[in-house]
């Protein structure tokens, strides 16, 4: 009875996330973020570029309350900020050296600690589900031979029809849960994102790195320059990430 009951009650759940949009409302939210974030940093570097005139352009029907979302967001910011309290700095004029290392510490350093961490948990994962994959389909296979071999020692028909069911639920069982896990890892798309995390992570270090020295060379010019191709960069690998995963919804598994 228990099967049933957490079957109906999985199904339930399913069903309820898929009417309430959850899956899509959290990946529109973390767009959102990504948005924000980027458009602080570059107002606090000076720029008085829109992140809206950059991000998800491709999808401006499905995801464009995003882009309005943050361009209204972004008006009340450039007024505050070119009320310039307690000495903040101006949108759109040169920025001072303090301005410029907190971007490097609360945004780039912060973003490639973050994809550097996601990289290291995405591989886990995707080596667990392989590894757990690959040792159920052995097992299966063991089963198998297992019960033909006891199947023909025994040389009895009744026997092999006994057997057989028994032997087939066996070795399908420990299969189907390894292509489930299989198909769950493409799903989540671990080995892809481990990939665009690992080019992240790579981005952002070199950034950093520029970023600090164009700061003691006080090239403010070039280190906006930079914070403006760096959040492009972050907003166009955002974007991918998802839509990709918008088109990677979970489902129910409805087995072979």
């Amino acid at each position: 009875m228990l099967y049933p009951l957490s079957l109906g009650t999985a199904v339930g759940l399913y069903s309820l996330a898929k009417w309430k949009g959850y899956q899509n409302k959290h990946l529109d939210y973390r767009a959102l973020t990504e948005g924000l974030r980027v458009q602080l940093f570059w107002n606090l570097a000076g720029l008085s570029e829109d992140v809206a005139d950059h991000y998800l352009r491709q999808h401006r029907t499905e995801l464009e309350w995003i882009r309005n979302a943050i361009r209204s967001w972004n008006v009340v910011a450039q007024r505050a900020c070119n009320a310039e309290p307690r000495g903040q700095e101006t949108i759109g004029e040169r920025p001072s050296g303090a301005a410029l290392l907190m971007v490097l510490k609360r945004w780039i350093e912060d973003q490639r600690n973050f994809f550097e961490r996601s990289r290291g948990k995405d591989r886990k994962k995707l080596r667990h589900h392989e590894s757990l994959a690959t040792s159920l389909f052995f097992c299966g296979l063991g089963l198998a031979i297992v019960a033909f071999r006891v199947a023909s020692l025994t040389r009895g028909l009744w026997r092999i029809v006994i057997l057989a069911p028994s032997a087939d639920r066996g070795d399908g069982h420990h299969a189907g849960n390894g292509g489930r896990h299989r198909r769950y890892a493409e799903k989540m798309a671990f080995s892809a994102q481990a990939k665009r995390y690992d080019w992240m992570n790579a981005l952002f270090d070199r950034a950093a790195n520029q970023l600090t020295n164009l700061v003691k060379q006080k090239d403010y010019s070039g280190a906006q320059q930079l914070i403006f191709d760096l959040g492009k960069e972050a907003l166009e690998e955002n974007g991918d990430w998802v839509m990709i995963h918008r088109e990677r919804t979970a489902d129910v598994y409805k087995g072979a």
